[in-house]
């Protein structure tokens, strides 16, 4: 059915209006599991139990402290994404210091090691969110991807000592765009 309205789309623009279908994430309000991680989130980098450590809200969600100088934090997941479709995702942080980063990166590919991401990247779309404050990122995928990386990270504690409260994020589905907006696959930026 997709693939038909993206068609559609492609030979009559403005056939069909988009509206926005919740993508299927698993806890996106970050329930903990006894190992102190949030449940169906793969920690990236993982939290080292001194300067960077994941709690439990008081009222539900996730508390990213990173105090760590040398090492930043995170939690991802992965979804499928449609090519040639819009997606908008939203982080909604309730309080705090610092701030995280949010992305979605777009790739061909689950790869096999998290470093490898690079190599299969073709598009990302990301935000800085200061604490308190709601994130919302958009970005149309490639005709070449197939996944997205949905990604929260505190970089460092040399940009900012961060204690973010995060509440939910969650990603919609926003449809099909005309072909002309779809971008081109650019690959991920060689690291120096």
């Amino acid at each position: 059915m997709r693939k038909l309205a993206f068609l559609l789309l492609l030979l009559c623009p403005g056939v069909l209006l988009a509206q926005a279908a919740e993508v299927e994430l698993k806890n996106g309000t970050f329930q903990l599991g006894a190992d102190g991680l949030p449940i169906d989130w793969k920690a990236y980098p993982p939290p080292n139990g001194s300067g960077t450590i994941f709690e439990a809200a008081p009222d539900g969600g996730l508390v990213i402290i990173d105090a760590d100088k040398a090492n930043g934090v995170g939690a991802g997941q992965w979804i499928t994404v449609d090519p040639g479709y819009k997606y908008r995702g939203v982080l909604e942080t309730t309080g705090g210091t610092g701030g995280v980063f949010f992305s979605l990166t777009f790739t061909t590919k689950i790869p096999s090691k998290a470093g490898q991401m690079r190599q299969c990247q073709v598009g990302e779309v990301q935000k800085w969110v200061e604490a308190g404050e709601t994130g919302v990122i958009e970005g149309i995928t490639p005709l070449e991807a197939t996944k997205a990386w949905l990604w929260i990270y505190s970089p460092t504690a040399a940009k900012t000592d961060a204690r973010v409260v995060i509440k939910s994020v969650k990603v919609e589905d926003l449809g099909a765009v005309p072909a002309e907006q779809v971008p081109a696959a650019v690959a991920a930026p060689e690291k120096k």
